[in-house]
């Protein structure tokens, strides 16, 4: 590793340990330039799973209708 990797490892390291020590919610910009802004948003979220389910089928019987349902 040449001296440049070595110094841009050492930024990332200190860039990483200050995140922890001041969360981004902690550090606020402030000045005559920096504007803030809230909205609310509406977000829709499309969530696939897996159901139990049974499928209903007709088989012959002896009553009237002569057909009986039975679930499979």
């Amino acid at each position: 590793m040449g001296t440049s990797c070595i110094s841009l490892l050492f930024v990332h390291t200190a860039i990483l340990f200050a995140s922890f020590l001041y969360p981004t919610s902690a550090i606020e910009l402030t000045g005559p330039n920096i504007c803030s802004k809230e909205e609310k948003s509406n977000l829709t979220l499309w969530i696939s799973y897996s159901r139990p389910y049974q499928i209903r089928t007709t088989t012959w019987c002896f009553h009237v209708p002569p057909r009986c349902s039975t679930y499979r």
